[in-house]
């Protein structure tokens, strides 16, 4: 074996929150509605420590997205408010090209996959 991944998912600091008395999910993260507001409306989170619809994204792009949403609800402008995120990535993991695109968890009805394996020449690729 020559490569073994290991994804211990991620952990939200949401210690303030607690503290504040915010509502928190189960296993962690600060509930959010589609504004990114926290159960105090005057209060937002946003990114990593951000758990919207039971979801927490450990990616820096959705952060950025609820980073606009928050925005535009704080300076009055339009905004349709945070619908989730796309969460592709691409990313070099100790020195292997790594890529994610599209339903990568199977979570959308009649998805299909396909496996292609090659233990030899080290190619493994999951569409």
């Amino acid at each position: 074996m020559d490569v073994i991944v290991f994804s211990a998912g991620i952990r939200p600091q949401d210690e303030l929150a607690r503290l504040a008395e915010l509502e928190v999910g189960e296993r962690g993260g600060i509930v959010i509605n589609n504004q990114c507001q926290t159960s105090d409306e005057n209060i937002y989170a946003i990114g990593e420590c951000a758990l919207w619809e039971q979801k927490i994204f450990g990616l820096v792009a959705p952060g950025y997205t609820m980073a606009r949403t928050t925005a535009d609800v704080l300076t009055g402008m339009p905004s349709e408010g945070f619908k989730g995120a796309d969460m592709s990535t691409k990313l070099k993991l100790l020195g292997v090209d790594v890529a994610s695109i599209g339903d990568a968890q199977m979570q959308t009805e009649g998805a299909q996959e396909m496996v292609l394996q090659d233990a030899v020449a080290g190619i493994y690729k999951k569409l």
